[in-house]
């Protein structure tokens, strides 16, 4: 299929993969990349990389997924002089938020991402390890 997209120019892919009963998959495929699946984009809705600003990221660390969503993903990013290790913890919320349920909202988002950074720390990829956690909501 390459061909076929270069000579229309299409540089990025998505592909939604229904499963009966169960949740869709979400691959993600880049030009840039050779067209090979992007493993860390893996069950991420497509907007989602550009959302929690994913590529920004990738442009100062080296991630590993150590949990993916499709409207969250949990990474540990090691910085590109493999001086710091730091844990981040993305989401976007399609949520509506107004002044009568800002508080709750932000309360609930906050502690659903403590909650996917306790889940993190039981990733054998932190074993031993205590990088700092940075939490980005969106």
């Amino acid at each position: 299929l390459a061909p076929a997209f270069d000579a229309k120019k299409v540089q990025v892919v998505n592909v939604l993969l229904a499963h009966s009963g169960h949740n869709p998959s979400y691959l993600h495929f880049q030009k840039s990349s050779g067209w090979k699946e992007i493993q860390a984009y893996r069950n991420m809705r497509a907007t989602l990389p550009t959302l929690i600003e994913l590529p920004q990221i990738e442009s100062e660390y080296v991630l590993a997924p150590l949990q993916h969503g499709r409207v969250f993903a949990l990474d540990l990013g090691t910085s590109r002089d493999k001086k710091t290790e730091v844990v981040f913890a993305r989401g976007a919320s399609h949520v509506s938020v107004g002044a009568d349920n800002f508080e709750s909202s932000v309360i609930h988002d906050l502690l659903t991402s403590c909650d996917f950074l306790e889940r993190a720390l039981l990733n054998p990829l932190l074993d031993k390890k205590h990088p700092q956690s940075q939490v980005f909501m969106h």
